[in-house]
């Protein structure tokens, strides 16, 4: 090794060409051959070929030889950080020269893998951008250690988000599915983007991006939302309520309904969201999608985020979520919810035979389940609702779901049955004469998983004081905004 190293810094220009290539096949041979050409000075003896004195040919043999000692030794990897060499391999990568470029990729990415340090200095020296181009072109391990660098620190959102504006359609769809996994339990990181003016550009990329594109920017904007009512008006000052709504209308079928979930994420719990989206047409496109999106389970191999109840649940990788009508009835659901005008207008337009046409028809459980939560967020607090359902004929189908359904089905359609109930005496003995307070009583004192709901719901379903016969035990009625219902969303 030592006299490799010395004829590598001493020997004449094809002497040290030769002996760089000699250690970088040495190098391979394990760590101790590794850290012992590091400790004979090669790091110190390669800095200064780097700079293209000497050639392209030993520019490309010193950045191979780095290489070749940095893979998988972190020593070594540290005492090439800081001499200082980082930087200039990174500098290759906005090169021209595409051989060089190919082997600067590799030495950066045996440089930064594990190595905190080095990642942080990559980072430094504007690498950003060039670390998501060896994620876009390079092979799966690299891309795998390029991805690390590039979230290992917040400081790289405003070059992220800059490619989401100006990069390539390849780096485009990149960055943003690293941010739709980055983004994930980390308010950190969804507060940084937003600050960053993050919104504004994904909504953009809703609108003119690739279908992939989209998909993935609807995505993102929907696990932004989560819990964070800041950026759920973000997204509806950029016009992001627009964009979701002409993807629902004229969209591919997978962005349909990843369009449909994240206007339920970024309506629910948010009234004043909730008026402008019904105001925008949101009502009459869901109940649309509803009535007439396909029933096919779309996979699609990305995390993603559904908004069920008011609450942003994870979608594990390669697991099949709902189909277009289950999303729209979901997100219907989020749109209507405590919102007593929305709940009208969806009653006026239709929403009633829509959900029992389902409730008898349909034979997937996660439609009737869909179909049976959108039921309960109708009734939330408007007796009115209430009655109009009780009347179209809801509550027979829910009784059947409870006695003999998937649990899925009994626990949508126990809840559906408790607000009904809220505060309405008419549905109780309806629910009663249908024999559902013996149905919701076996459910509750059951072992089932379905069974807190069914207990909440025998609540409801029981008579109240004032209704019994005797006149002694009248009492004023419960008001409908002190009803638990809703605790129960």
């Amino acid at each position: 090794v030592a006299p490799l190293v010395w004829q590598a810094g001493n020997g004449s220009p094809d002497h040290r060409l030769g002996a760089l290539e000699a250690l970088t096949i040495m190098a391979s041979s394990g760590p101790a051959t590794q850290t012992s050409i590091a400790q004979e000075g090669l790091v110190h003896c390669v800095s200064g070929y780097l700079s293209g004195t000497m050639g392209l040919a030993m520019q490309l043999a010193s950045v191979k030889s780095l290489t070749a000692i940095a893979t998988a030794n972190a020593p070594v990897q540290s005492e090439i950080g800081e001499a200082g060499l980082v930087p200039h391999i990174v500098k290759f990568l906005y090169g021209t020269v595409q051989e060089l470029k190919v082997a600067a990729t590799d030495c950066i990415c045996s440089l930064i893998a594990s190595h905190e340090g080095n990642q942080d200095r990559a980072l430094r020296c504007e690498g950003t951008k060039a670390l998501v181009e060896i994620a876009v072109k390079a092979s799966p391990e690299q891309r795998a250690l390029a991805t690390v660098a590039v979230t290992a620190s917040q400081d790289t959102l405003p070059d992220l988000l800059d490619l989401i504006s100006t990069g390539s359609p390849a780096t485009k769809e990149f960055v943003v599915k690293t941010l739709v996994d980055w983004v994930f339990g980390n308010v950190e990181v969804q507060d940084r983007i937003a600050r960053e003016g993050g919104i504004p550009i994904l909504v953009a990329a809703c609108k003119s991006g690739t279908a992939k594109l989209k998909e993935l920017a609807v995505t993102l904007i929907g696990r932004l939302n989560k819990d964070h009512p800041r950026i759920q008006r973000l997204v509806v000052e950029a016009d992001g309520t627009l964009a979701l709504l002409e993807l629902i209308r004229s969209g591919t079928p997978l962005q349909k309904e990843l369009a449909s979930t994240t206007l339920g994420t970024l309506v629910v719990g948010h009234r004043e969201n909730q008026t402008e989206a019904a105001l925008g047409g949101a009502i009459s496109e869901l109940l649309m999608l509803a009535r007439h999106g396909t029933n096919v389970v779309h996979v699609d191999h990305r995390p993603l985020c559904a908004a069920v109840r008011g609450e942003i649940l994870a979608v594990e990788q390669h697991r099949p979520r709902g189909c277009q009508k289950c999303a729209a009835m979901t997100a219907l659901g989020c749109l209507v919810g405590c919102h007593s005008d929305n709940q009208q207008q969806a009653l006026d337009a239709g929403a009633a035979p829509l959900v029992l046409q389902v409730l008898m028809t349909s034979s997937t459980p996660q439609q009737k389940a869909a179909a049976a939560k959108l039921v309960a967020a109708l009734c939330e607090r408007n007796l009115g609702v209430q009655s109009a359902l009780g009347s179209a004929g809801i509550i027979p189908p829910l009784l059947k779901m409870v006695e003999s359904g998937s649990e899925l089905e009994q626990e949508a359609a126990s809840r559906a049955l408790a607000a009904l109930c809220a505060g309405h005496s008419g549905n109780r003995q309806l629910i009663a004469s249908g024999g559902g307070t013996t149905a919701v009583d076996d459910l509750s004192k059951s072992a089932h998983p379905s069974k807190g709901a069914a207990s909440l719901a025998r609540l409801q379903i029981r008579p109240k004081f004032h209704e019994l016969s005797s006149p002694r035990l009248t009492r004023a009625p419960v008001p409908v905004e002190h009803s638990p219902l809703h605790y129960l969303m």
